[in-house]
């Protein structure tokens, strides 16, 4: 029996040097890194609404205007299948090796898949 006693090391998260840098981070650099932030996040917001209304109004039967560019909708869908490979290797371990991908037809057979409009605007 190891009587001997265990140091317990504690794990600290990694810092940099705490020395007096040559250079500094402008108080104006902060300032545009978040304006340039927060203008990102309301043009993404602006972007998902325009997108949403498109969608919306071609799925109802809209028309595009005639021009330079074009916009349609299209109805998609998918079975989510980022899960099978795992599933098939954990089956095979199980059940015996083949067994996984035959259950993973079964399952995805069995699988409503997930429907969405897709938006293509060229």
């Amino acid at each position: 029996m190891n009587t001997k006693a265990h140091s317990v090391h504690e794990q600290r998260p990694e810092t940099f040097t705490t020395q007096t840098p040559a250079v500094q981070v402008k108080q104006a650099e902060l300032v545009k890194f978040i304006g340039l932030k927060n203008q990102i996040t309301k043009l993404t917001e602006e972007k998902d609404v325009l997108e949403t209304e498109l969608k919306n109004l071609l799925t109802s039967g809209a028309s595009v205007e005639e021009g330079t560019h074009i916009a349609k909708a299209e109805l998609a869908s998918r079975t989510h299948v980022a899960w099978r490979e795992e599933f098939e290797n954990l089956a095979d371990k199980l059940r015996g090796k083949g067994e996984g991908a035959k259950l993973a037809e079964r399952v995805l057979e069995n699988t409503e898949p997930t429907t969405y409009v897709k938006l293509t605007v060229k």
